[in-house]
């Protein structure tokens, strides 16, 4: 069984990004663990503290859709973490860090074009640098294909059909951010990208990751 930490700039990201690794993850009986930074809301005009809550209940429902039952909700502003100390971020994974010791870690990419993604990917990686045998093997998920620039990915998980229809059902209970196709996050893009990624590797169905270090063991 491994421990998996995901840290995520915003509650929906992670299933975007890599639902169907986490449905996997969650079927080997791993232990998986979704750290997100950001409200994910409070950008927005008249948004509310209701608002707020509203997003971390559909996230908690995404991720039980999904086989993970643990998460945790820095509730840092959203699409504002650059007016937050970056030392202050990396101290909250830290202490992630200390309390799962994580095997394999899933976040943003550093050359996504949201900066609040970016800061997430810094903080990530500065929280593990490789100060011990015990660094975990660290990866970048892509939300969005068209939002970094560029994204080569190295790797990819290969999804079952029953992979992907379950990161569609985790995506549908995200009722806020629910959009029409052709947008990225409408139901119908979520399997198109995943076919496409799939068709990059040799799969039906796949997810694009990364590989931003791997300590080779012996």
């Amino acid at each position: 069984m491994s421990r998996v930490l995901v840290v995520a700039a915003h509650p929906d990201d992670e299933v975007i990004g890599i639902g169907g690794t986490l449905y996997e993850h969650a079927k080997r009986k791993d232990q998986v663990l979704v750290l997100y930074l950001a409200d994910g809301v409070t950008s927005r005009e008249a948004a509310t503290e209701k608002d707020v809550e509203s997003r971390r209940t559909e996230a908690g429902l995404a991720l039980l859709s999904l086989g993970v039952s643990e998460s945790s909700f820095l509730g840092l502003p959203d699409q504002r973490l650059d007016t937050v100390p970056l030392l202050d971020i990396v101290k909250h994974v830290e202490r992630v860090k200390e309390r799962i010791h994580p095997d394999v870690v899933y976040t943003h990419s550093q050359n996504d074009l949201n900066e609040d993604h970016r800061i997430a990917f810094q903080a990530t990686v500065t929280a593990f640098r490789p100060v011990s045998y015990a660094s975990p093997t660290i990866y970048s998920y892509c939300p969005i294909p068209l939002s970094l620039e560029p994204f080569s990915p190295n790797t990819f998980m290969p999804l079952t059909l029953s992979a992907v229809k379950k990161k569609i059902e985790a995506m549908r209970l995200y009722a806020s951010e629910q959009r029409a196709k052709p947008h990225p996050h409408s139901l119908e893009s979520i399997e198109i990208t995943a076919r496409y990624w799939g068709s990059q590797c040799g799969c039906m169905y796949a997810e694009p990751l990364l590989l931003v270090r791997h300590l080779i063991r012996y």
